[in-house]
C-alpha cells in the first residue's frame, strides 16, 4: 500500500509539474498575445492620430484659401468702391468747376456791364 501511496504521489507530483508546465506556457502566450494587442492597438493611434492630423492641416489649408479668396474679393470691392467714388468726386468738382466758372462769366457779364454804365455816365456828364 505504501508503494501505491508513493506511486499516487509520484503520479500528483508528475501532473503537477505538466499542470504548471502548462500554465507556464500560457501565461508566456497570454503575455505575448496582450504585447502584440497593445503594439497593434499603440498603431492604431499612431494611425488615428496621423490622419487626424492631416485633416486637421487640410481643413487648415482651406481655412487659409477660403480667407484668402475672401481676402481678394474684399480687396476688389474695395478697389471698384474707390473708383466709384474717385469718379463720382470728380464729376462733382467738373460740376463745381463749371458752375464757379459759370459765376465769374455772369460776375464778369456784369461787371462789363457796369463798367459800361459807368462809361457812359460819365460820357454824358
Amino acid at each position: 500500500m505504501e508503494i501505491v501511496l508513493l506511486l499516487l504521489l509520484i503520479a500528483n507530483l508528475a501532473g503537477l509539474f505538466l499542470i504548471w508546465q502548462r500554465q507556464d506556457k500560457q501565461e508566456q502566450y497570454l503575455t505575448k498575445s496582450l504585447e502584440d494587442q497593445a503594439d497593434n492597438l499603440s498603431d492604431q493611434l499612431d494611425y488615428r492620430f496621423e490622419q487626424a492630423r492631416q485633416a486637421s492641416q487640410l481643413d487648415q489649408k482651406n481655412l487659409e484659401v477660403a480667407v484668402s479668396d475672401r481676402l481678394q474679393e474684399v480687396r476688389i470691392e474695395l478697389h471698384q468702391g474707390l473708383t466709384q467714388v474717385r469718379q463720382e468726386m470728380n464729376e462733382n468738382l467738373l460740376q463745381t468747376r463749371d458752375k464757379t466758372d459759370q459765376r465769374l462769366q455772369a460776375l464778369q457779364e456784369s461787371n462789363d456791364q457796369r463798367l459800361e454804365q459807368m462809361r457812359q455816365t460819365v460820357e454824358e456828364s
